[in-house]
C-alpha cells in the first residue's frame, strides 16, 4: 500500500500496522514504508492537538522513537551500501 497526503489515518495506521515487523522480516523497503507512516502519523497528530494533554504528546514521542529505530535499523542493514531503497511509487 502506498500511503500520502491523500490517505485516511485509518489507512495511515494500517500501513504503520503491516510494516512494523520489517526487522522481524529482514525487509528494507517495509522499513522505509514504515518511517513514511511514523512522518505522517506525527504531523497529522501534531496539526490535530494544538496543546493537547499529555497522552499525544506520549504517543508522539513513541512514534519518534520507532522513526529513530527504524532509521537506524535501515542504515544498519544496508541502506546507503549500495542497496536501493525503492520508495512506494517509485519506478524501479
Amino acid at each position: 500500500m502506498s500511503i500520502g497526503s491523500s490517505s485516511t489515518l485509518a489507512e495511515v495506521q494500517a500501513e504503520y500496522d503491516d510494516t512494523a515487523s520489517y526487522a522481524e522480516t529482514d525487509d528494507l523497503n517495509k522499513c522505509v514504508r514504515f518511517q513514511t507512516a511514523c512522518r505522517i502519523l506525527m504531523r497529522r497528530q501534531f496539526r490535530s492537538t494544538s496543546g493537547a494533554g499529555l497522552g499525544v504528546v506520549s504517543n508522539m514521542d513513541m512514534i519518534a522513537k520507532e522513526l529513530e529505530n527504524a532509521h537506524q535499523w535501515l542504515h544498519e542493514h544496508g541502506a546507503g551500501e549500495g542497496f536501493d531503497v525503492l520508495y512506494p511509487g517509485q519506478a524501479t
